[in-house]
């Protein structure tokens, strides 16, 4: 699965990218709103994406991506959508390195991510989770089309969730009037 927009490159994860992404979630401003994830090295990062992110590939035929900058190739961050099975929900996620902050990438990502769920995969709901106070990730998910469903208990922690429903596939097949 590849992705591309104007200015970003989705693409699966490498091992190679353990180092990058370990760097990424070693900067505090980056995983303020994230529960602190268990890999404390770049050996785990690298664990955690054989294990979790090429399998989600080869199970679902999607999962987090590796996010690109078409112009110099520097490892961005990740976004992608990922099957929740303990909500039976499919998320969109996203998380960028502090200095392709506020740049619109995050933005361009999801909606790309949206709309190759509803077109390709053909799901037909997409949510995205946060912390309420989490406003840079709540803008995104409304810029991708996003509306406000609940707060819930994810995780050990109240986030609130987003939805996008498409197109019910008997909606799809029907001219309309």
């Amino acid at each position: 699965m590849l992705l591309e927009t104007k200015r970003i490159v989705l693409r699966p994860f490498r091992l190679e990218d353990a180092e990058a992404a370990f760097a990424m979630n070693q900067d505090p401003r980056v995983t303020r709103f994230i529960p602190q994830e268990s890999s404390a090295t770049i050996e785990e990062v690298r664990q955690l994406i054989k294990q979790i992110t090429l399998n989600d590939y080869e199970k679902y035929g999607y999962g987090r991506l590796a996010l690109v900058d078409k112009n110099d190739g520097h490892f961005m961050g990740f976004a992608g959508l990922k099957f929740l099975p303990d909500l039976q929900e499919v998320d969109l996620g996203y998380r960028l390195i502090h200095k392709d902050w506020g740049q619109g990438f995050a933005t361009e990502a999801a909606q790309a991510l949206v709309r190759y769920g509803f077109e390709t995969l053909s799901l037909s709901r997409i949510i995205a989770m946060a912390f309420l106070d989490n406003t840079r990730s709540i803008r995104v998910m409304k810029k991708s089309g996003m509306r406000y469903w609940k707060a819930i208990q994810h995780a050990g922690h109240k986030v609130v969730v987003y939805q996008l429903t498409g197109p019910s596939p008997a909606h799809r097949a029907t001219p309309s009037p």
